[in-house]
């Protein structure tokens, strides 16, 4: 025991340390990040960032026609990558070029949105949202709705706000995020 030498065991273990250190990144980032990032690969994401920690994905749009069949592909992709790899539940997260007007033209419309999937008003909630649009002189707006979402975008100025909102009634059935994000 007399004859270690204590600078060639620390280097051995500041050596093993490091390769585990460093194949972690590369897991973290050509197993789990880069799959999914390439995935994304789209005209309308200008980029797209994988959390590890929480297991979520934040794609940031670009200007987009049509937010739903966006948000589909999205999701269609990132499914068919999950598939493809031993992973827990993805979150999505939708990023826009929001400014202030397009956050309180939101802030305005989201009493309809809200009361139209508790009730199913959603000819009164197109409505509400067209009067907003108009109020706030919105360059352009539109609302998708499907059975699980309600879609809706906002541009005014080169600048949108995009909301992918649940139709799931928390409590009911099952707790649904209600932050635009969603697990897959």
């Amino acid at each position: 025991m007399g004859n270690l030498r204590y600078p060639v065991v620390v280097a051995v273990i500041l050596s093993v340390l490091g390769l585990l250190f460093a194949g972690q990144w590369i897991y973290t980032k050509y197993v789990l990040e880069r799959p999914v990032v390439d995935a994304l690969d789209l005209p309308e994401v200008e980029s797209t960032e994988f959390v590890e920690d929480t297991n979520t994905v934040i794609v940031k749009l670009k200007e987009v026609e049509n937010l739903q069949e966006t948000y589909l592909d999205i999701r269609t992709r990132l499914q068919n990558k999950k598939a493809n790899r031993n992973t827990g539940d993805l979150k999505i997260v939708i990023t826009d070029n929001r400014s202030p007007l397009l956050e309180e033209a939101f802030y305005q419309s989201q009493f309809a949105v809200h009361e139209a999937i508790m009730q199913g008003s959603f000819i009164s909630m197109y409505d509400s949202i067209q009067g907003i649009a108009s109020d706030y002189e919105l360059d352009r707006y539109a609302v998708f709705i499907d059975s699980d979402r309600v879609y809706i975008e906002f541009h005014k100025d080169g600048h949108n706000l995009y909301e992918v909102i649940s139709r799931e009634i928390p409590g009911k059935n099952s707790l649904a995020p209600q932050d635009g994000s969603e697990e897959l």
